[in-house]
């Protein structure tokens, strides 16, 4: 006998404009044993849109036709509604470009009514759509955190070098002055100052500058070492929910 994973209960969503297929659909999943269906209809998807809004399902299935939007249209509107729900999709027929393109938009996948619409294979389409999209979904709650912390550090690190530079502005200022006043009054050097005196003054103050230049860059070019991210690193891409 053919296990399932341990979901009591889920809530389904299931958006189509023929009655006989949402009575198929209700055959096919009413008896589960595995898992208790609760299962809402809407016949358009400005209908399904209300009841999303009064309450998100675990899942949502769409026929591809509605009477409303069709084709590509329909993918494009079910991908934006409910872009932070597993969503499959049912055709009449199998179109790989359609596929392709449903799945670009996050969609989990793409059910032929004649072929798929059987116990078993429903079954184990919606479950799987929803373990797949669950655990992307944590990826990407992992990758925002990471995020998140990232963006903390790079803000305490500029603050920390923005302290740094304030703190080098006030530093150099004082030898920068000096530098500039010796250097006028070698220009006109008074008779009771010598220029041993001023180029003494004037090396002094130059080392100072010097020493206040060296420290402050050693200490910012070491945070910036420190904040760069690690290039091994990678980041998993996800669809857009």
């Amino acid at each position: 006998m053919e296990t399932y994973p341990n979901f009591c209960a889920l809530d389904l969503l299931y958006i189509e404009d023929n009655p006989s297929d949402q009575r198929l659909l209700q055959e096919i999943l009413g008896d589960c044993t595995d898992v208790h269906f609760t299962i809402r209809y809407a016949s358009s998807l400005q209908e399904a849109e209300v009841l999303f809004l009064t309450r998100e399902p675990d899942i949502v299935l769409s026929d591809l036709n509605l009477t409303d939007y069709r084709g590509k249209e329909t993918v494009d509107k079910v991908a934006t509604l409910f872009r932070n729900r597993p969503v499959i999709l049912l055709t009449e027929s199998r179109n790989m470009e359609i596929t392709r393109y449903a799945s670009s938009l996050g969609i989990q996948d793409f059910l032929v009514k004649e072929e798929d619409f059987e116990k078993t294979k429903m079954l184990r389409a919606i479950l799987m759509a929803k373990i797949r999209y669950d655990t992307e979904y944590k990826k990407l709650l992992e990758i925002n955190e990471e995020l998140s912390r990232s963006l903390i550090e790079l803000k305490e690190s500029q603050l920390l070098i923005r302290n740094q530079v304030n703190h080098f502005s006030h530093k150099v200022r004082g030898p920068i002055c000096t530098i500039e006043g010796l250097l006028n009054l070698l220009d006109d050097v008074p008779s009771d100052v010598s220029r041993e005196q001023v180029y003494v003054h004037l090396r002094s103050a130059f080392c100072d500058l010097k020493n206040q230049v060296d420290t402050t860059v050693d200490k910012l070019e070491g945070k910036i070492h420190l904040t760069e991210p690690d290039k091994n690193h990678q980041f998993v891409r996800m669809n857009q929910y």
